[in-house]
């Protein structure tokens, strides 16, 4: 059959590259190897190059097939329906690509293709084993996007396959139309991109944070050819270069990821210890600890097994995230993580096979290599055989685990002398550990959904062993369900704020210190005025910042911070005199300090100053509205909130976006005039005399009388208490909604932006649509359970039950001879103090049906209905509907004060100018040395 519409030639194109691709892989890496049995034989090592270069054309080829398929929008294509539409602007289109499954791998494979390249030029006799591992990685990616099957098994997920093709749609009766594409609508344009990904920063953050994942592979390669080599100092210099590229650009990803949930997501933050966003945090935290060390071990042998081991981490700890992202391990714990697609086993087998090619470097003995390589045999042939898989998994990390504390055994990594405890290569050692030891926590506590698979075949020994000895951690785990941190922010802070003071404070004075060894006293003399000059300025933001003086830890990172700043800023003017070739370390402990201290004082001190003062308790609108943080506005209404007063002035819909207009204006003292009405404490009072305010409660006495019984238009014109009014306006912010039928509707902040603090503003809470009300224009009526002479409140209006009594003229209303009658009389108070009389009726036919009757005061927009009596409590049931013109529109906003958050972005960038500082400092050095 031939479908009408269909263009097949994209697909074909895509599907034949990545089969050639994965091929020419293949060949790659088995020449590479061969290659390098051979002592690096050049012609094996040609073609081996020429293979990798086809592998990356074909990734290429294929990644420009989609992107021709999404820009043009062929809806037949599953991948092009399910992330893009017609109506999205370019921007996101592009975003299209790498928003799925298959687009990521496509996008990091290329740029791990363009990484290969620099290779050729640079590994010199580390390329033949560099180069099998960038084809193996390259391989197993490939998998993940071939979507082919081999029995019953599927191999990956093919982003070329048409929608037709799926799995769930074959045999459906609409594939049997040829022009189904015409005839069925939901084909004619795709789902569009989630709303939460529509952002500018969607553009740029991934391809970024993928170039970073892939540069992660370049130390690992380096690492894993030097000890195949058995050089396992002279990689460093080749690889230092492309190390710190990695360092670089892994850690503009993240903090482009920070910046993004800042401005729009609407985390209240920068940093949610999501754990998506820490599986990224991690392996470039072990990236930081591999360059220290590489940097160490130019000068002289150190602590060489650490450093193999960080520079394959690193990558190993990368393709550990891939797992938890796209596992669909992590579930609900993260905004981030896809759901399960069925590649969650592949995925465990590239994280099996990285992490296995990194223990067998690490034995570097052949022997214990041979008998490593036994291991997994077995290890391949217990999960083949075995039912319980997760059990076999855990015999394979622990064994992993002992074949690593073997490897760290070897004679040859034993030091020949001690680090002498002042020199610079130990406490560059022991901050590297510091980031290590912060990094395995950070992945101990995201990694927590992991623990219950893991642990599941093993819940009959908790049991028995708990059984026999009653012990209370056994009993958990008879069941595991360990969930994540209900407060991941407090959480991750109480670990993590001790390593980073320990950390800040070794970036201080580390720098000072000489390689081999440093006077304690020529030490102290360069650092005391660093020290004092910390200090001074750690009390004065103390005490500036109202910083909690019974939170120790956090008044020390304050200092230990500062004192990083200040320290290394000394450091590059006195002793680098501000030469930019040799700055870089300077310059990138003076940003981590900044960042660190710009954290601190945004995330410690930032305040939600959005208290509502509207009078009305938002715990009636529901459980996640606190009163102490979000406030509620109507339009055109004037509230206090911190040192503003805001008023919700209007919307706009542009788009997709609907907008909603906050002023904010300054405060300016007031004078109150006899006869002014206030609300204080929910109460009302009326002004007595002239005066300037200064506190209620020394005013209330002289100054206010209680107004007992309010009435509507005294309710009206009733305002906060307030010692001032607003004043000019100050700015505006414009938070938006942006709507989506399909993937649900998401609110974006508006932020106004200071040399001092942000101002952050969010929606909470609005009414999107135009309330639901019947033909005549009523919303739909509350019910009041109510006595005489009590009184019940509308929006607008106060109305009384002043009396009940018996129908008796049944002509005037036009009652049955056996009906049962029951007026209400209600007094109802109109805004302007005008009185209106209401008399709903309750009317019982034959002792058993009640007729409704209505009373409407069309003046005041109300329906009145009296449905029900209750002889014994006295009560009635009196409903009144409001007409729609009768309600204002309210929204409830939330706004966030962060302080000195200008100094954790400068930081970004000063750590940024520091990385690329060195970058250029070793390229240099190696460009004059070659010359």
């Amino acid at each position: 059959m031939e479908y009408v519409g269909e263009n097949l030639l994209p697909g074909l194109i895509g599907k034949t590259s990545l089969l050639i691709a994965f091929v020419l892989g293949l060949y790659a890496f088995i020449l590479a190897i061969f290659s390098a049995k051979k002592e690096n034989d050049q012609s094996l090592l040609r073609t081996a190059r020429l293979a990798f270069v086809g592998q990356g054309l074909g990734i290429v080829v294929a990644s420009a097939a989609l992107f021709y398929i999404i820009f043009n929008g062929l809806f037949e294509y599953d991948y092009a329906w399910k992330h893009s539409n017609s109506k999205m602007d370019m921007k996101y289109i592009l975003a299209c690509f790498w928003e799925g499954y298959e687009g990521s791998f496509l996008i990091w494979m290329v740029w791990q293709a363009i990484l290969g390249l620099f290779l050729f030029k640079r590994a010199e006799k580390f390329e033949a084993w560099a180069l099998a591992i960038f084809a193996m990685a390259q391989c197993v990616l490939l998998t993940m996007v071939l979507g082919v099957y081999i029995g019953d098994w599927k191999v990956g997920s093919n982003p070329f396959i048409l929608i037709r093709e799926l799995p769930d749609n074959l045999g459906v009766p609409w594939t049997m139309l040829p022009d189904y594409l015409e005839k069925i609508p939901q084909f004619q344009d795709g789902r569009g991109l989630n709303p939460l990904l529509q952002n500018y920063w969607m553009t740029i953050h991934p391809p970024i944070i993928f170039l970073g994942f892939a540069a992660t592979l370049i130390p690992f390669a380096y690492a894993f050819s030097g000890i195949m080599n058995k050089d396992y100092r002279g990689w460093i210099k080749p690889a230092m270069p492309l190390s710190l590229f990695a360092l670089a650009i892994l850690g503009i990803g993240i903090l482009m990821g920070g910046a993004w949930a800042y401005e729009a997501l609407s985390f209240g933050g920068f940093w949610a210890w999501d754990p998506v966003e820490n599986a990224s945090l991690v392996p470039w935290l072990i990236l930081v600890g591999c360059v220290h060390l590489m940097s160490i071990n130019l000068k002289k042998a150190s602590h060489l097994f650490s450093l193999l081991l960080f520079a394959m981490a690193s990558y190993t700890l990368v393709v550990y995230s891939t797992f938890l992202t796209k596992s669909g391990v992590l579930g609900d714990s993260s905004v981030h993580s896809f759901t399960d697609n069925g590649m969650s086993g592949q995925l465990m087998f590239y994280l099996g096979l990285t992490l296995a090619t990194m223990v067998f470097a690490l034995q570097i003995e052949k022997r214990k290599q041979l008998l490593f390589t036994g291991f997994i045999v077995a290890v391949l042939i217990l999960f083949s055989l075995v039912e319980e898989q997760s059990a076999v998994l855990v015999f394979f990390l622990i064994g992993a685990l002992l074949f690593t504390f073997l490897g760290r055994q070897n004679l040859l990594f034993k030091a020949k002398e001690e680090d002498r405890l002042w020199s610079r290569e130990f406490w560059m050692f022991a901050g590297s550990l510091v980031l290590f030891l912060s990094a395995m926590q950070i992945s101990f506590s995201t990694s927590t959904p992991v623990y219950n698979i893991l642990l599941k075949p093993f819940s009959p020994i908790f049991r028995d062993l708990y059984a026999a000895t009653e012990w209370a951690f056994l009993k958990g785990l008879q069941n595991p369900s360990f969930a994540p941190p209900a407060e991941p922010i407090d959480h991750y802070n109480k670990w993590q704020v001790p390593f980073a003071i320990i950390t800040s404070l070794l970036i201080a004075f580390t720098q000072y210190l000489k390689y081999k060894n440093t006077p304690v006293k020529e030490l102290m003399k360069s650092l005391w005025f660093p020290l004092m000059l910390a200090l001074g300025f750690a009390f004065g933001l103390g005490y500036y910042y109202e910083f909690d003086t019974n939170n120790g830890p956090l008044l020390l990172l304050l200092f230990t911070s500062l004192f990083a700043v200040i320290a290394n800023a000394f450091y590059l003017f006195k002793n680098l005199k501000l030469t930019w070739s040799k700055s870089g370390s300077s310059l990138s402990h003076v940003g981590f300090g900044m960042i660190i201290l710009g954290a601190l004082i945004s995330t410690g001190r930032s305040e939600k100053v959005s208290e509502n003062t509207s009078g009305i308790d938002l715990a009636a609108l529901g459980e996640d509205f606190k009163n102490n943080d979000d406030i509620l506005l109507f339009k055109g209404d004037t509230l206090s909130m911190n040192k503003y007063f805001i008023r919700y002035k209007d919307k706009s819909k542009e788009g997709v976006n609907l907008y909603y207009e906050i002023e904010y204006f300054e405060r300016v003292p007031r004078t109150y005039k006899n006869g002014d009405l206030v609300l204080s404490q929910g109460l009302v009072f009326r002004c007595l005399a002239d005066h300037k305010p200064t506190s209620f409660l020394s005013d209330r006495e002289k100054y206010w009388e209680y107004v007992s019984k309010p009435s509507p238009s005294q309710w009206s014109k009733a305002k906060n208490w307030n010692a001032d009014k607003p004043g000019d306006k100050v700015f505006s912010l414009y938070p938006k909604i942006q709507l989506n039928p399909t993937f649900g509707n998401v609110a974006e902040p508006s932020t106004k932006h200071y040399l001092d603090r942000d101002i952050y503003t969010h929606i909470r809470w609005a009414e999107l649509e135009d309330p639901k009300v019947d033909e005549t224009g009523f919303y739909p009526a509350n019910e009041h359970k109510i006595k005489r002479g009590d009184t019940v409140y509308t929006s607008q209006n106060m109305a009384v039950l002043k009396d009940l009594k018996v129908v008796r003229d049944y002509e005037k209303y036009r009652l049955a001879k056996n009906d049962l009658a029951i007026a209400a009389s209600v007094e109802i108070t109109g805004v302007n103090d005008s009185i209106y009389n209401a008399e709903p009726l309750f009317i019982l036919r034959d002792s058993s049906l009640v007729i409704p009757d209505v009373a409407e005061v069309t003046d005041l927009g109300l329906k009145l209905t009296f449905t029900e009596v209750n002889p014994e409590s006295g009560k009635i049931t009196l409903n009144i509907a409001e007409h729609k013109e009768n309600r204002k529109e309210f929204i409830v906003m939330q706004a966030i004060i962060f302080p000195a958050i200008n100094i954790l972005w400068l930081g970004c960038i000063v750590m940024g100018l520091g990385i690329f500082s060195s970058l250029y400092s070793y390229s240099r050095k190696k460009r004059v040395q070659r010359n």
